[in-house]
């Protein structure tokens, strides 16, 4: 593995000549900490990207708000001019699915994307909703964090998030938690638009019931998995092993482990 900054952001990568390129995009508050295991789990050829989103993680703010479409803007560069020959698999998780909703739309290089636990409804916003509607976002961020931290004695996922909240921006965690809720309306919207390969991850401990009917209804494409909201990092072979076979099978692959 490597560690680069492009376009102003941290990123682990093992890049390779392959033309099969995975970036993963973390959630509010989170890093590219959360996506450890996919340079252990995926096959050995693919190029593999887990990016700090600005003001995230080890990548500085910048010019950055922390709204959703300069993130957007963003990516979209970064496939733009890096991963040009690539035929790009986005993978974002919460908020970064958010972000993938977009940039999926917006940007011919994504060949197909998956979505974990993105926002579908406004029924999935608990902590961005919290943030926004906190009397004093200071008083509540410290609180937040002392939560995160007593509930990580015993999960390994928030264990990990406690880390990743202690590297993120505070002002760009609450700028990235209004610009969910300003858009929350329209992206389930989004998410139907998208014309490449797509599946939204869901855990059965985590999801929304409105949610759920919201991807009854429409005919999503999905798999569920018997975890909460961080299914990558508490079921990570299972969690893996499916993004694989979504990613070999997209690409017509039968060699890859």
């Amino acid at each position: 593995m490597e560690q680069n900054i492009i376009e102003g952001m941290y990123m682990v990568e093992r890049s390779s000549e392959s033309d099969v390129a995975v970036l993963f995009i973390h959630g509010l508050g989170e890093s590219s900490f959360c996506w450890k295991e996919a340079f252990s789990e995926l096959v050995s050829d693919w190029h593999l990207l887990a990016i700090d989103l600005p003001g995230y993680g080890r990548s500085p703010r910048g010019d950055f708000d922390g709204g959703l479409d300069g993130y957007v803007h963003c990516l979209e560069n970064l496939i733009n001019k890096y991963l040009t020959a690539k035929r790009v698999v986005v993978v974002g998780h919460s908020f970064g699915g958010d972000i993938g909703n977009f940039l999926s739309n917006r940007s011919l290089g994504v060949t197909a994307f998956v979505s974990v636990e993105g926002d579908l409804t406004p029924h999935d916003l608990f902590i961005s909703h919290r943030a926004v509607n906190s009397v004093s976002f200071t008083k509540w961020f410290d609180e937040f964090k002392e939560e995160i931290y007593q509930i990580g004695r015993k999960s390994v996922a928030f264990r990990r998030y406690f880390v990743s909240l202690n590297m993120a921006d505070p002002d760009i965690f609450l700028e990235s938690a209004r610009s969910i809720a300003e858009n929350v309306g329209s992206l389930g919207a989004e998410f139907l638009k998208i014309r490449c390969p797509k599946r939204f991850f869901w855990g059965r401990k985590s999801l929304a019931r409105e949610t759920r009917e919201f991807v009854r209804r429409h005919h999503i494409r999905n798999e569920s998995f018997d975890f909460g909201h961080w299914i990558m990092i508490d079921e990570v072979e299972e969690f893996y092993a499916r993004l694989r076979t979504f990613i070999v099978v997209l690409i017509g692959g039968e060699n890859h482990r």
